[in-house]
């Protein structure tokens, strides 16, 4: 069984990354992860569903045990909400030290002169802006958000989770899936305008940290969706609405955003207290399996 888990893994990690190649090939052809109208990115994004899903069928002649339940909805809350607590934090400190302006005139008034909002206040353009975020922006993020956690977290995780236990699970998922990201960072403009190897290390910790939600979420809930709305949680309220409304400075792209150090230092403080928490619950649950035992109620 090990030994089967462990070619699942190493067969999922193989293939998702020949698929990539095929989206990676077209967009490194044309310079940019925009080509195409940002078709090759959602591309990309689905070579992990992709991946995980023949070799589901593969496996078992059925795409059945890859998470598709909903679970409990108060799962699917916390995954919703989770981007939003330690993202916030961090652009706010950024705004109140004057690292980054706030809000974004430029920003608002394009929101408001495309839905026809009367007035100049900035803050009615971000408040709509966040509105549209918050709703639209999360449900048009799933489109892609799912693709690629129907193969970290719907095929790669439980199985990592098995054979290794959730600390592990979340760092070699969470390596594999950073790592996953770098020929976009270091070849295309997937980064945040500061050296290539600021970007790709701020970028690690954030996606090493996160790991630990998307992991203790996946495994709690039994289903794939509370990566998926964590996923485009996380686009949608960091790259669409605290990004746009910043008024970057000259050290604001090394402090915000997917890239920068402020979000690698708060993602990375969620990340131990969710570790602390899931690993306490692991200890409480395999002291209670001990006590159960044959053997211990034979001492």
């Amino acid at each position: 069984m090990l030994r089967s888990l462990r070619h699942q893994i190493i067969s999922f990690i193989l293939l998702t990354l020949v698929l990539s190649t095929i989206p990676y090939y077209f967009m490194l052809s044309a310079g940019s992860m925009r080509a195409d109208g940002g078709l090759w990115v959602l591309g990309v994004m689905w070579c992990p569903g992709i991946a995980g899903m023949m070799l589901q069928f593969l496996e078992r002649r059925s795409l059945r045990g890859l998470g598709w339940g909903w679970g409990n909805t108060r799962h699917q809350l916390w995954s919703y909400l989770l981007p939003l607590a330690y993202a916030t934090p961090a652009y706010v400190v950024v705004w109140t030290t004057g690292l980054g302006g706030f809000p974004n005139a430029e920003a608002a008034a394009a929101i408001r002169d495309q839905f026809g909002l009367g007035g100049d206040s900035a803050f009615v353009g971000v408040a709509f802006r966040f509105a549209i975020v918050a709703t639209l922006g999360v449900i048009a993020g799933l489109l892609s958000a799912t693709g690629e956690e129907i193969g970290w977290r719907g095929f790669l995780v439980p199985r990592l989770v098995t054979l290794a236990g959730p600390t592990r699970a979340s760092l070699f998922s969470g390596s594999i899936w950073a790592l996953w990201h770098f020929p976009g960072i270091f070849l295309l403009d997937y980064n945040g305008g500061t050296p290539g190897w600021y970007s790709a290390t701020m970028f690690f910790i954030m996606v090493l940290s996160i790991s630990f939600a998307f992991t203790w979420l996946r495994v709690a809930s039994g289903s794939l969706w509370t990566g998926a709305i964590l996923h485009a949680s996380h686009n949608s309220f960091i790259q669409t609405f605290f990004d746009r409304v910043t008024v970057p400075s000259g050290s604001t792209p090394y402090l915000t955003g997917e890239f920068g150090i402020g979000l690698a230092l708060t993602a990375g403080i969620t990340g131990y207290l969710i570790w602390r928490k899931t690993m306490r619950e692991d200890q409480l649950q395999a002291t209670r399996e001990d006590e159960d035992s044959p053997a211990t109620h034979e001492r």
